[in-house]
Formats: C-alpha cells, structure tokens, sequence
C-alpha cells in the first residue's frame, strides 16, 4: 500500500514546529553514559512527539494510536551522523556529494530518515527536497508543498541542481541499487541494507560517495527508549528475552510484537549455512551478490537476505561511523546456528581448529570469540 501524498503533507507540516524533549538521564544509573558508536557526552537522548494522527514516514515500527502521539526516540547518534553527514554534503570543497548510511537490521536507519528531514524543513531557507521512501516518491518544495511523481522520471530538474537534497530509503523501496544517472547532482543521504551495498561499491565512485554505518543500540539506550516510547506495550521482561536473542536491534528488541520477533529470529538463523555466515562476517557484514551463495551440498535451503539479519556490524565507539567489524547478534543466535545440524557443528570446529584461524582479518575477532566459547561451552558440559 502506498503512502498518500496528504499523508507526507501532514508529516512535513508537523514536523517542521515538531519540539524535542530532552533525556537528561538513563533509568538505572542516573547518568548518560552509554551509547551506540559516539565518544561520551557527544550528545544526549530526546523524543519527539507528533501530533494525534500524523505518522512518521516509512516507519514500520513506531505506529501511532488515536490514543496517544506517535513518538521518536532520538539517539545520540543519530544527532551525531547528522551534523557529519550534512558537514561532507555541504562543505564547497568536499568530493563526496552522496552519503550512504548502511548497518545493522533494525538499528533505526529508516527512524533517521525523519530526523534529517525535520532538520532541513527547520532550516531558515529549506532546500526543495526530493523524497524515495516506501510508497512514495515525490518533491517536497522549499515552502513545503508536497507533489507526488514517478521515480526514474520525474523532478529531473531539481535531481540535476546541488540545492536540492535527495532522500532515498532503499531499505524498504522495491528497488535496491542506487540511481546511476550521471545527472543527478543533488545532496543525496540514503539508507541501505547491508544486502544492497555490493551495488554501492563502486570503485570509480569513491570521489563522491561517503558510507557511513548505523551503529547498534547499547542496552541502556534500548532500556531509555522503551521508557521513553514502549513503557505501555513492552515490559522489561519482554524486551530483556528480545535483547538476548537479538542484541542491539531496535525494530526487534521492542518495535515487533514478542511473538513476530522470535519467529523472525528462527527464520533468520535457519536460513544461513555456517560457511555463508563466515563469508558474510569476513566481508564485514555486507551482502554481496556470488561471493555469498550457499553451498549447493548444504542441507539449508534458506535466504541470505533474511538470514544476514543475525549478522551484526560493530563500528568503533568514535563518532566516526565507520564499520570495524561484524558477528552475531547474540551469543544464542552463534548457538542456534552452530546446532542446527551435525554438518553446522563440524564447520564451527573446523572454523577455530583450522591452521588459517590466525590469519583472519581484525573484521573477524568478535565472531571468531563466539564461535569459541560456544565450543568451549559444549565440550565443557560434556565433561
């Protein structure tokens, strides 16, 4: 189903006198002090509220009710990626013109889309804003008129000038690669999943396109959210059995009802070989196109797409974004995979018993430590 064109005009009206309400302290410590990919004190946690029914954009998550407003919990790091990610766009002497936020699933790349947007329609001069979300591809113009066109075929003007700023959601677009029209000029920020970037990793194209990773939601800015946004439909209890199979995943942890998220979860982790596991993690978490198919022998019959939802990428605690290296989600999730059948277990064990173990690149630390204690942890219960 598509996403009406009054229905951007009532988010883009909204959200531009949209006030955020600070978060001056996490819940247990009383003190901010932990949060996904930024150096502390960088910044700090604040909501923003919609009015009674207006919807956030292309969020699949954060549904509002009759009863109260839709909110969105705003994380430090996203307050951080976009004072970079406009820094590189806007900057007269930078190459880079196209920034790409890929990362995780459900680590909140789509959420940030609407704090972008809210950013530049708060602007004292709003840019003319070509939006490519779910359902909808349209131009929101500087006095905040929205028009709906056709992708690949409309608003070639404003695509063409570098006023203009594009924002793509290929996350839950029909179609996953980037637009390779040489024309398109504009200020584009998009987010992708790690299953698109292979078509975004192109070396001739390293001039004028950053990547950026979302990082992963610590516990304690998971707790903060769901106090803040989830107190009235995810219980500790719940979010806490959640976290211990997805880890720092929002959309899993506390935007999917408990028992969707834990029947994702089975889904994921049947639907991944343990070789094309490593294969992923070896390339960092990004989803490739042959580099990534199954073995024709394994006795899985899955998708990677929906498999590699249990692969997370780590990006170091720097305010940098910049991806560091990838693993499980969850030390069950490294348990599950490497139990599912005699052939996963005799993989994992060839895995860390191979000569080649040392010579696996830093990407592959985390994971290999995984896979480890889990074997320890079998052969110790043995005993």
């Amino acid at each position: 189903m598509g996403t009406s064109v009054d229905t951007v005009q009532q988010f883009v009206n909204a959200v531009a006198t949209t006030e955020l309400t600070p978060l001056s302290s996490e819940p247990e410590t009383g003190r901010t002090y932990s949060y996904g990919g930024i150096l502390p004190g960088s910044a700090d946690p604040a909501v923003l509220e919609l009015p009674q029914g207006v919807r956030w954009l292309g969020d699949t998550s954060l549904a509002s009710t009759e009863a109260a407003p839709s909110r969105l919990y705003v994380r430090p790091a996203y307050q951080v990626l976009l004072l970079l990610a406009m820094a590189f766009l806007n900057h007269s002497e930078m190459p880079h013109h196209r920034i790409v936020i890929t990362g995780s699933s459900g680590t909140g790349k789509t959420s940030f889309l609407n704090w972008v947007l809210r950013h530049l329609r708060r602007l004292e001069t709003p840019p003319a804003i070509v939006l490519d979300i779910a359902g909808f591809f349209g131009c929101i113009a500087s006095d905040g008129e929205v028009t709906a066109g056709t992708r690949g075929s409309s608003f070639r003007q404003e695509l063409a000038a570098r006023s203009t700023v594009y924002l793509r959601d290929a996350i839950w677009t029909d179609e996953g690669e980037f637009p390779s029209d040489p024309e398109i000029r504009a200020r584009t920020i998009a987010m992708s999943p790690p299953t698109h970037m292979a078509a975004t990793k192109d070396s001739s194209d390293t001039r004028r396109t950053l990547m950026l990773v979302m990082p992963l939601w610590t516990i304690a800015e998971l707790e903060t959210c769901r106090s803040a946004c989830y107190s009235h439909s995810v219980s500790q209890e719940t979010f806490l059995e959640l976290y211990h199979l997805w880890g720092g995943a929002v959309r899993w942890t506390l935007g999917t009802p408990k028992p969707e998220a834990k029947h994702e979860f089975v889904r994921s982790f049947e639907s991944l070989p343990f070789a094309s596991v490593v294969q992923i993690i070896r390339d960092g978490g990004l989803v490739g196109g042959q580099e990534t198919q199954q073995d024709v022998e394994s006795e899985v019959d899955g998708d990677i797409t929906v498999g590699s939802r249990i692969i997370h990428m780590h990006v170091d605690p720097d305010s940098t974004f910049q991806l560091r290296e990838a693993a499980m989600c969850s030390a069950l999730a490294c348990s599950l995979l490497i139990g599912a059948s005699s052939k996963q277990l005799q993989s994992a064990q060839n895995f860390v018993g191979g000569s080649d173990c040392l010579a696996e690149p830093r990407t592959m630390q985390i994971f290999y430590q995984q896979v480890q204690q889990e074997l320890f942890d079998r052969a110790f219960s043995t005993l």
